[in-house]
């Protein structure tokens, strides 16, 4: 079910058991890139959407994308190792960015409605990184270090 996309890109995947794109609606661009070894990903109900990208992604268990309404970016980029990335009911935030997540046990969005920026970047082994309702966001910032987390 992809209606009304411009491009729609899946290239190099390799020894993934399972790539899932389904309904895509309105969005200008979505490209998988250079997946190695990855047991699941999933974009579902992404409507409205500029770009969606994730390239470099090896070894990963599972990234998965829900819900995503009215966005500008999502860019998810050089994930190794990791066993799981999550996104999941973002709305009407113009940037997210997560890149170069290595070796951490879980990263998590959950429910980031009218951010202006929310960007993960340099993660090594962190164990559980959790970004949820009750995170506590500025209004128009949401930019966040892991200096202030752990």
């Amino acid at each position: 079910m992809v209606q009304k996309a411009q491009r729609v890109k899946i290239s190099m995947v390799q020894k993934a058991q399972r790539v899932k794109i389904s309904m895509v609606q309105k969005v200008q661009r979505v490209k998988i890139s250079m997946v190695q070894k990855v047991q699941r990903i999933k974009i579902s109900m992404v409507q409205k959407v500029q770009r969606i990208k994730i390239s470099m992604v090896q070894k990963v268990q599972r990234i998965k994308i829900s819900m995503v309404q009215k966005v500008q970016r999502i860019k998810i980029l050089m994930v190794q190792k990791a066993p799981r990335v999550k996104i999941s009911m973002v709305q009407k935030a113009p940037r997210v960015k997560i890149s170069m997540v290595q070796k951490a046990q879980r990263v998590k969005i959950s429910m980031v409605q009218k951010a202006q920026r929310v960007k993960i970047s340099m993660i090594q082994k962190v164990p559980v990184l959790k970004m949820d309702q009750n995170f506590p966001l500025k209004q128009n910032k949401c930019y966040f270090n892991l200096k202030k987390i752990l």
